[in-house]
């Protein structure tokens, strides 16, 4: 090939510094959920933190558990929530929680819609985004 592939994330945290788009301020506090295929499989770690440094008023705050450490959003392949994977999941919502972050970024469909889903019940509720999604506010 005559290129090398990367995920997205690699891209857009080589480019996005230097890429002359005008980045807006997006005043949140975050933290980020370090999905399992993107961390543990790939081992890109640092590609999104990179990504949330780069975006003006963007803090973040780092879960207890991160990177290596990161509990799994327990998704299950897409299967049904079970008891054992909804107290994961409710497990990982309350340390996301106890970091006071307005929002839980992640990089994963499957965290997003299961972690969403896990606290559908909750009356304190965080606001689940995906990296994109912030990046794509802050252009905007």
């Amino acid at each position: 090939m005559p290129f090398e592939p990367v995920h997205l994330l690699q891209l857009l945290a080589g480019k996005l510094g230097s890429s002359g788009l005008n980045l807006g301020p997006v005043e949140e506090k975050v933290t980020f959920q370090d999905p399992c295929r993107l961390g543990r499989f790939s081992g890109l770690y640092e590609e999104p933190r990179q990504i949330i440094a780069i975006i003006p008023g963007l803090k973040l705050v780092e879960m207890e558990k991160n990177r290596v450490d990161s509990l799994c959003c327990s998704s299950t392949g897409w299967t049904n929530c079970f008891n054992c994977s909804k107290r994961l999941q409710l497990e990982r919502l309350s340390e996301a929680k106890a970091t006071r972050a307005d929002t839980l970024v992640t990089a994963c469909p499957k965290c997003q819609i299961h972690l969403s889903c896990a606290q559908e019940k909750d009356e304190e509720k965080i606001t689940i985004k995906d990296i994109t999604n912030l990046v794509a506010e802050a252009i905007s």
